[in-house]
């Protein structure tokens, strides 16, 4: 099975809420439409930091964030179309004073796949009847958002 190491980042803006990433691709979940932080795949020899910049600037445009620790790590096997994937995720925080959002670094595949970026306060996305990825995001953010950072990071575990 081939691995795939990514970087999701917990994007936090000023406000104390996050960036999620709204997505439809026939490839994934099912078909279904599903939330996710924002992130990516890393690069060969990337380093977990360049690549969480590289996402974050590829996804948002944004330029000034703030990188904090790496917070938790999950290893879920996702299918994509006919393969199975054991992905390899390391959450990153970080923090952004916010500004426009752009998609102009988008790959063809995200401009195909990504609907919308929203930013979200933990109660709606604990009143959320959507997919949102990771599911224990709710549950977990606000010791993020009050910088309560596990050492070594939470495994995300199903």
């Amino acid at each position: 099975m081939r691995e795939r190491p990514t970087v999701r980042v917990l994007l936090i803006g000023p406000d104390g809420r996050i960036l999620l990433v709204r997505f439809l691709d026939p490839r994934l979940n099912r078909g279904r439409v599903f939330w996710a932080t924002v992130g990516g795949e890393r690069e060969p020899g990337e380093s977990i930091e360049a690549g969480a910049r590289r996402e974050t600037f590829e996804e948002t445009g944004l330029t000034d964030i703030a990188l904090g620790p790496v917070v938790w790590t999950d290893d879920p096997i996702i299918r994509i179309g006919d393969e199975k994937v054991q992905f390899r995720e390391t959450y990153v925080v970080a923090h952004t004073e916010g500004g426009a959002l752009s998609r102009a670094g988008f790959t063809e595949e995200e401009k195909a796949a990504v609907t919308d970026l929203r930013w979200w306060t933990v109660d709606e996305i604990r009143g959320s009847s959507e997919q949102i990825y990771p599911e224990v995001l709710a549950d977990w953010l606000p010791d993020i958002l009050a910088a309560r950072y596990p050492d070594p990071p939470r495994r995300i575990v199903r």
